[in-house]
Parts: C-alpha cells; structure tokens; sequence
C-alpha cells in the first residue's frame, strides 16, 4: 500500500500502514 506510506507522512496513518502491511 503505497499511499499508507505517504499517509503516514501527512498523518499518524503511519500505525495503519503497519497494521495493513
């Protein structure tokens, strides 16, 4: 998921990146 990454830049979206893998 490419977009969890630079969501985790513009957010704490950065727990769900991992979460999603």
């Amino acid at each position: 998921m490419r977009d969890a990454k630079a969501y985790c830049i513009f957010s704490c979206g950065c727990i769900y990146s991992v979460i999603m893998g």
